[in-house]
C-alpha cells in the first residue's frame, strides 16, 4: 500500500484497532499505515506541514483515548506566536470547527446541523494555525466550503485563504464524496505574492462571532474582578460608627463666616 497517515479513534468501538500502540504519541499500525497521534504537526521531507488533532472534543466524550483536551491544542496554538510563522499547509481534525458555515455556501447535507455541530476549540485552532486546507471526516457529511480570509480587509496585511472540506464515511450508502485528490505545493515554496492571492469567491472568516464572544467574556471577567464592596458597619447593626472612646461619631459642622 502507499504511505498512509490516519487520525485516532473517535468512539470507544474504534479503540480496539489501536490497542497495541501508544494512543498519545502514535506510531505505525502496519506497513505504510501510520497513526499520527493525538495532537501535533507532521513535518514532511517535501516541506509540507500537516497539523492534526485526533478524536472528539473532551466536552463531548468521556472515554479516554477518544477525545482531545484543550491543553493539548494550546501547545499547537503557541507555535503561531513565532514571528516567522505563516501558517500550515493542512489541518486534519476529527471534529468540525464550530460555526464554519457562517458566511459560507449552504450546507445541503441534512445529516448535520451547523448550529449543533462542531468544537470551539477546533475553531480557535483554525484561527491560530491558518491552514491552507482544513479536512475533517467525522459526521458522514460532504461539504466543501467557500474559501475564507485569514485577515481583516484594510486593517491587517493580506494572508492566504483557508479551504474547509468535510468528507463522508468511506463506502457510505448515500454515495457522498469521501475522497479528495489534489496537488499541493508546500507553503514554504510559494512566493508571497502568489500565496496571498484572493479567489473571487472568498468570504469573511466564519469565526468572527466566536472571537467577539470570547473578547466580551474576557472583558466581563476583568470588570467583575475590579468590583469591591465594603460594609464597615456590619458589626454595628447599621448604627453610626463610633470613635475609639465608644462615643458615636458626630458629623462635622461647617464653620460659618
Amino acid at each position: 500500500p502507499i504511505v498512509t497517515y490516519i487520525l485516532g479513534p473517535s468512539t470507544p468501538e474504534e479503540l480496539a484497532g489501536y490497542e497495541n500502540i501508544d494512543i498519545s504519541t502514535g506510531g505505525e499500525l502496519c506497513e505504510n499505515i501510520t497513526y499520527l497521534g493525538r495532537c501535533g504537526i507532521l513535518q514532511c521531507p517535501s516541506g509540507l506541514q500537516v497539523a492534526y488533532v485526533s478524536g472528539m472534543d473532551s466536552n463531548k466524550s468521556s472515554k479516554d483515548g477518544c477525545f482531545f483536551k484543550e491543553e493539548e491544542t494550546k501547545q499547537l496554538c503557541a507555535k503561531s506566536e513565532d514571528k516567522n510563522f505563516k501558517g500550515v499547509d493542512m489541518l486534519l481534525t476529527s471534529d468540525w470547527p464550530k460555526g464554519v458555515t457562517e458566511y459560507g455556501n449552504k450546507l445541503v447535507d441534512t445529516s448535520v446541523d451547523p448550529s449543533e455541530t462542531g468544537s470551539e476549540i477546533i475553531s480557535q485552532l483554525a484561527i491560530k494555525l491558518k491552514p491552507r486546507y482544513h479536512f475533517t471526516a467525522l459526521d458522514n457529511a460532504y461539504y466543501e466550503r467557500l474559501p475564507y480570509r485569514n485577515h481583516k480587509v484594510l486593517q491587517e496585511p493580506a494572508r492566504h485563504v483557508t479551504r474547509f472540506i468535510s468528507l463522508a464515511n468511506v463506502g457510505n450508502s448515500s454515495k457522498k464524496k469521501y475522497l479528495y485528490a489534489f496537488n499541493v505545493v508546500p507553503l514554504c515554496h510559494i512566493k508571497p505574492d502568489e500565496l496571498i492571492k484572493q479567489p473571487d469567491d472568498v468570504t469573511e472568516m466564519p469565526y468572527g462571532k466566536l472571537l467577539r464572544n470570547k473578547a466580551t467574556n474576557q472583558n466581563s471577567q476583568q470588570n467583575s474582578g475590579q468590583n469591591f464592596f465594603f460594609d464597615l458597619d456590619s458589626k454595628s447593626g447599621g448604627q453610626k460608627r463610633k470613635n475609639d472612646d465608644g462615643n458615636q461619631r458626630q458629623p462635622t459642622k461647617r464653620k460659618g463666616p
